[in-house]
Formats: structure tokens, sequence, C-alpha cells
């Protein structure tokens, strides 16, 4: 084979462009942070003749938030363990406006939301 046949087989060889992969750009995790809070309880009260007669009471289980920042990205991540709202008054029991699972001991988290951007 000559040499001009050899530069000519070269620069018609079909290349399959497909095949090539990009890599990932690298990220780095630059801040990792979560907060959690156990319960968090609130009580309207009123006084009546001396007698300390509460009106609603909320009650909050369980509150997460995981925030992670990459070189490229963040993400926040909400749960929320068990809520409850009730109502007390005079003359009457106390009425549950709300009540999750996890007040009642459940191990079920409700997942709030998720931010990625």
């Amino acid at each position: 084979m000559n040499e001009s046949m050899a530069v000519t087989q070269i620069a018609f060889m079909n290349i399959d462009v497909s095949t090539k992969t990009e890599e990932e750009p690298i990220q780095f995790t630059e801040l990792v942070m979560e907060v959690s809070i156990e319960a968090i309880k609130m009580r309207v009260s009123r006084t009546n003749n001396g007698i300390v007669d509460t009106m609603i009471a909320l009650e909050l289980y369980s509150l997460t938030a995981n925030c992670t920042s990459k070189t490229f990205g963040s993400s926040v991540d909400l749960k929320l363990g068990g809520v409850s709202l009730s109502a007390d008054g005079q003359g009457y029991d106390k009425l549950d406006l709300v009540k999750t699972p996890m007040t009642e001991e459940a191990l079920l988290h409700l997942h709030i939301f998720t931010v990625t951007i």
C-alpha cells in the first residue's frame, strides 16, 4: 500500500461520535446542616375565678430541616413528625381539631417538602 492510499483511508474512516462520553462536573459539598426540634408546645389559657382554663393547645413533634449546599446546587428538606391541635373550654370536653399518627406514638413523619436549586 502506498503512502497516499493510507492517508486516504485514514481521512475517510467513520468515527462514531455517540460513544464519546462527557464527564460529569465535580461537585463539592460545601455545607451540610441538620436542625432538629423534638417538640414545640403552645397553650392559650385564661384565668376564671382563680382557675386556669386551657382554651387551645397546639403541639408540633419532631421538626427536622436538612440543608445541603453543593458547588452547583442546594437543597432543603423539611419533615414534620406530628401535629396536634385541640380546643378545651368550659362546658364541653376536649375537642381534637387536628391529630396526626405521630402524636399517638407512631413513627410516621409527614414530609412537608423538598426544594432543590
